[in-house]
């Protein structure tokens, strides 16, 4: 899946405008590109991944491409990680699943 898959996919669910999300195991950013091209310059993406390589390489395209979009090195699943850089405000977790894509992470930062 590219960029522009992901878009497609995520066309009708995202609600355009200024909104904080996450983008939770983001891996090469893939969905986080998406994100940034759906919800503009006003929304700020944070990007989480535990792997330290995916982290710097999607560190590497916002600098390039959008500073809206923040890579965070951390590893959501494990208990007691913390993230390795302070994104500031309270991430709210909960789980939904969309027939036929399996389950995603929903994300609330307030």
């Amino acid at each position: 899946m590219d960029t522009r898959d992901a878009v497609a996919l995520l066309g009708g669910a995202v609600p355009r405008g200024p909104a904080v999300w996450a983008d939770l195991g983001a891996g090469a950013g893939t969905f986080t590109r998406a994100l940034a091209e759906l919800l503009g310059p006003e929304a700020r993406i944070y990007a989480v991944d535990r792997d330290p390589r995916a982290v710097a390489a999607l560190e590497r395209w916002a600098a390039k491409h959008t500073p809206t979009v923040v890579a965070v090195a951390a590893d959501f699943i494990r208990p007691g990680a913390r993230a390795k850089k302070d994104v500031g405000g309270q991430i709210h977790i909960g789980r939904a699943g969309v027939e036929g894509l399996g389950p995603f992470v929903i994300i609330g930062m307030g």
